[in-house]
């Protein structure tokens, strides 16, 4: 039995193993030296067996006890198989069934499947039909609805509505230290395997790198990247433990959480937010960071850690007791001190966690309002009035009443916060919160009326709202002017008093005003002409569909010099004079504006503009010209909802680094820009007609290039545009020649 052990081990154990960890490095040399001790094994046995028979009694009792040790270890290599193949390891195992139809796979899987041994050994079963035309998010939700069902219990709230992210997100918690089997019958489509074996790999990839000892190399060189790291910078390091694995946490975020913690330190002739900025940048520069997206000038807009680098910070937080991060899959532990809490799951308890900590930060991931969590976050906000850092973006109802004694605090947000109807207004106790830096209030509707009594927050650099959140400071702003964020402001009828006392705050990066009206022109132009550090300029004067809007005169005699991007929604009697100045100026938007002159004349010679956007009626002419050597620095422009026009002109040598182009939106547009071919950077254009019914258009793709016909243009990628146009060429020469129609009628 024992010979058969490890024979077993030889033929059959060890090349799965091998598969198991083919891209390990180090470990194919391993299982060479395992199978050749193997091998000895395997051949000691035979010749004792074989010694025994011919000697009889005479074998001594050395070598019999040998014999014994030896096949007690063959024994225990049995144990070890046995144990490996009724458990298996903590991964996913796929057993794949493939033939032609009529084969019998269903068949035969369905009998395994219902068989007492996969009933008795998997909590959880689910039979899933996917056919050719699956879709995975109806797929989740259908294994959704059945592992609910099997228990006699009721799906989710809102699974309906839930998109794929979230029902992936519902299937990880449900399935959480479950073991559970699912088929999936009647895959006709490799895509299919695609989109779950991507997840599969990178789970299991994090598994490996987790538990695999070869790559105590890596870890190691990480932690010299760590302890090569100044001590600021390994705080600021460190503080991307709280957040989720794969979270892309805007730059902006992070930077004004690292200065509420204290981790920046003041450096002369800069705001904390620009050495900051510094600190973020040199993270990135040593790769312990990556920048997920940029911005139009190349500066980070989010970033985020790869998965090596969290895994050490993780270890780190936990060495230091830096921070906890409690996920929806309960990995982390609440075990010991916690400085810093970061929740990203709607169950667990935390109780026993934070009755003898001292916890400085909380941050909250959920997306829906969970009883017992506001529960404990409450008892959280209570018993820790040390905190300095607050961030319940997209979470639940918090109850305001503990926040009051929060005197500490330095950064709030409740961005995309949940909450009760009865809610109207901010409470009166924000004035308490003397050490406040950071208000963000976005998406956070009904909070929109501002107490008076946040005039006393003299330390307050960033109070945020947006459109679906418009602040209503009526006589509030008194002697704030550390302010450097002032967004989603409501001016209304009777502002022109709130606008004045805008020109004191001469700190300003970032402004945006909803609702301003002709009448306060002359008090705007004269606050706006004090801010010489202002860098983003939002002006609406009016909303959504409102044809209402007002006539926003700006005479600048002396605009902010710093000003980079630039938003007017709202009537212009002329194009501004005092835009083409900016040389410092990135991006610029134009809407409802009713332009009758064509903009970029104006427009073309400005050094350092990158992004263009004319929407909304921004322009009523017929024709926009883009002369030869204008817009050389130009990388997107986008032009729609522009019903008038009928011509767009780029002429040779214009438009030099454009790399998108989106037109939308231009009922009368019945060419694509002549001159497109002379884009040669061009890398996406994106063309959306709305048709008139089934009405074919044609488009023409510039000179010597073929006619296509298209309807309902929604998306057109240029450089598949050459294949598509051969193919439609190659299609209708063909109908030519057989006398048929290019197009079928429209119906």
């Amino acid at each position: 039995m024992a010979e058969i052990a490890v024979s077993f081990a030889i033929d059959q154990l060890l090349p799965l193993l091998t598969a198991k960890t083919k891209l390990l490095k180090g470990v194919h040399k391993e299982f060479a030296d395992i199978k050749y001790e193997l091998e000895s094994i395997q051949a000691f046995l035979k010749d004792s067996d074989r010694r025994a028979a011919a000697e009889g009694d005479n074998t001594t009792e050395g070598a019999k006890m040998w014999v014994k040790q030896v096949r007690e270890v063959a024994f225990l290599i049995e144990d070890v198989i046995d144990d490996y193949m009724i458990h298996g390891r903590v991964e996913r195992t796929v057993i794949s069934v493939v033939g032609m139809g009529g084969q019998g796979k269903t068949t035969l899987a369905k009998k395994v499947f219902d068989s007492k041994e996969v009933v008795g050994h998997f909590e959880c079963r689910v039979w899933i039909t996917v056919s050719q035309s699956h879709n995975t998010e109806v797929l989740s939700r259908h294994m959704l609805e059945k592992l609910y069902g099997q228990k006699g219990e009721k799906p989710p709230k809102g699974i309906t509505e839930m998109d794929r992210g979230a029902l992936i997100s519902e299937l990880r918690k449900y399935l959480q230290k479950k073991r559970y089997v699912f088929v999936f019958d009647d895959v006709w489509n490799t895509s299919f395997w695609d989109e779950i074996e991507y997840v599969r790999f990178s789970e299991n990839m994090t598994f490996e790198l987790k538990n695999d000892s070869h790559l105590t190399g890596i870890k190691k060189i990480l932690g010299f990247s760590y302890d090569d790291l100044p001590c600021y910078l390994k705080s600021c390091l460190l503080y991307f433990g709280m957040y989720p694995k794969g979270y892309e946490v805007k730059s902006k975020r992070v930077i004004l959480q690292w200065i509420a913690e204290g981790f920046v330190k003041e450096e002369s002739g800069k705001t904390l937010e620009e050495v900051a900025k510094g600190y973020l940048t040199e993270l990135i520069r040593r790769s312990l960071v990556q920048v997920s997206s940029v911005r139009i000038d190349g500066k980070p807009k989010s970033c985020c850690v790869h998965d090596l680098i969290r895994m050490m910070i993780l270890e780190k937080c936990e060495d230091l007791s830096f921070c906890k991060h409690f996920n929806e899959d309960g990995h982390s532990s609440l075990s010991g001190t916690i400085r810093r809490l970061s929740i990203a799951t709607s169950s667990g308890d935390f109780r026993a966690c934070i009755e003898n900590s001292h916890i400085l930060s909380l941050f909250l991931f959920t997306d829906k309002s969970n009883y017992e969590e506001e529960s404990i976050v409450n008892r959280i906000l209570k018993k820790h009035r040390t905190l300095k850092v607050l961030d319940f973006k997209g979470a639940l109802f918090i109850d305001f009443k503990p926040f009051r004694s929060l005197i500490h605090l330095k950064y709030l947000s409740f961005k995309n916060l949940s909450i009760r109807r009865n809610q109207h207004g901010f409470p009166k106790w924000i004035g308490i919160l003397q050490n406040l830096e950071t208000l963000d209030l976005r998406a956070s509707f009904p909070l929109t009326v501002i107490p008076k009594e946040i005039s006393k927050l003299r330390k307050l650099r960033h109070l945020m709202g947006n459109k679906r959140c418009m602040l209503q400071l009526k006589d509030v702003l008194g002697c704030m002017e550390s302010l450097q964020t002032l967004t989603g402001v409501k001016i209304g009828k009777d502002g022109i008093e709130l606008i004045k006392e805008l020109g004191k705050f001469r700190q300003l990066r970032k402004l945006s005003l909803f609702y301003v009206r002709a009448e306060h022109s002359s008090a705007l132009y004269s606050s706006l002409n004090e801010m010489k550090h202002l860098e983003n300029l939002y002006i609406v004067s009016g909303m959504g569909d409102n044809i209402d809007f007002d006539v926003i005169d700006l005479d600048l005699v002396s605009p902010p010099p710093m000003l980079r991007n630039l938003k007017l929604c709202g009537k212009l009697e002329k194009f501004p004079e005092w835009i083409p100045q900016l040389t410092n100026h990135v991006k610029l938007e134009l809407a409802r504006s009713f332009l009758t002159d064509d903009p970029i004349k104006y427009l073309e010679n400005m050094p350092n503009l990158l992004s263009l956007s004319i929407i909304s009626n921004a322009y009523v002419g017929e024709s926009l010209h883009f002369h030869d050597g204008g817009c050389q620095n130009l990388k997107e422009l986008y032009i729609g909802e522009c019903p008038n026009m009928n011509s767009i002109v780029i002429d040779k040598g214009a438009l030099h680094s454009l790399k998108k182009l989106e037109l939308f939106e231009i009922p009368n547009l019945e060419t694509v820009p002549s001159g497109i071919q002379h884009l040669k950077n061009l890398e996406s254009t994106v063309l959306n007609h709305p048709g008139d019914g089934g009405v074919q258009r044609t488009l023409e793709l510039g000179t010597g290039m073929p006619t296509i016909w298209l309807c309902r243009i929604r998306a057109l990628k240029l450089p598949s545009v050459c294949n598509g146009i051969m193919r439609s060429e190659h299609h209708i020469s063909r109908r030519r020649k057989q006398h048929q129609p290019v197009l079928p009628p429209s119906s």
